[in-house]
């Protein structure tokens, strides 16, 4: 569901994979080995639950000290056990929709950032370190090159939404990204493709829908708010999100409710619901705007 107030712009949206397609074998016997690594299902959400496995050579209670002094630093929760002899650790974070990706806690690259601090293996480093030099704490594309901000539409964001990685297929990250009018996409992932092959990953980008804009004085939109101030008294002005909505396929097209200033925000999350008022509220709301739209001239 999409605020009542909220309409007429969306960013452009795409999902893209960094694949980390360089592996070395390892001179020396590392201290630790990265068996598997996982966190996050959708590309969209902020991952709020990450898993690793993990063999330890020796030391393993200074390990798990470690991590239950990293959890207690950075106000998280999570769990250490051991499972056949390997170490599993986990961290839960907090899910919220990919499109603010800061308002979340990322699992996955908070518990890449406490591996960081291990000896791994070679491949598992590799992975690691490029998580913590381009993803962790930038959440709108800074460490990436991406920075970039319009009053209309506002900033880049990049979510990091699905984190994997074995031993034998070494790993990925899956991004959601999301970017205004006149920020060159094209162009800030050439140059991004192009700088990361140095720590052997690679992109491969899947689909781009680029940003779709209606001009909040537009007729249209006009009767749309009239229609809800009518039934609110609210005037707050319409804003843009960058959400992703089947409204990007109308040439005209624009998200309009159903959620209001006091909806619980649980976008794709558990338990999404709408209240019977609300429902109510929204009723009235879509009746006065459709009549508007349809039957007046």
């Amino acid at each position: 569901m999409q605020n009542f107030r909220v309409f007429m712009v969306k960013k452009g949206i795409t999902t893209f994979d960094l694949v980390q397609n360089k592996l070395t074998e390892d001179q020396d016997e590392p201290d630790y080995e990265l068996i598997t690594f996982k966190s996050g299902e959708r590309y969209n959400m902020v991952p709020d639950h990450a898993e690793a496995r993990v063999l330890v050579k020796e030391n393993m209670t200074d390990v798990i000290q470690d991590f239950e002094y990293f959890l207690e630093q950075n106000h998280l929760q999570g769990d250490s056990t051991v499972d056949s002899g390997i170490l599993v650790l986990t961290v839960e974070g907090k899910a919220v929709h990919g499109m603010d990706p800061s308002i979340g806690v990322n699992a996955g690259l908070y518990l890449l950032k406490f591996l960081a601090s291990l000896n791994l293996d070679n491949n598992a480093q590799a992975f690691v370190a490029f998580s913590n030099r381009y993803l962790f704490n930038s959440d709108f594309g800074e460490k990436m090159g991406m920075k970039f901000h319009t009053d209309v539409m506002g900033d880049v964001t990049t979510n990091i939404g699905v984190i994997t990685y074995d031993n034998e297929n070494a790993g990925l990250f899956g991004i959601n990204l999301r970017y205004p009018e006149g920020f060159e996409f094209e162009k800030a992932m050439d140059r991004f493709a192009n700088e990361i092959q140095q720590y052997g990953f690679e992109v491969k980008l899947g689909k781009v829908q680029p940003p779709h804009y209606v001009d909040k004085n537009d007729p249209f939109v006009q009767k749309l708010v009239t229609a809800y101030r009518n039934q609110t008294n609210d005037m707050t002005e319409p804003y843009t999100i960058g959400g992703g909505t089947y409204a990007r396929n109308l040439d005209k097209g624009v998200a309009f409710g159903a959620m209001f200033s006091d909806s619980e925000d649980l976008m794709h999350q558990k338990n999404e619901y709408i209240t019977k008022k609300q429902l109510f509220n929204a009723t009235s709301i879509y009746l006065e705007a459709i009549y508007s739209l349809c039957v007046e001239e």
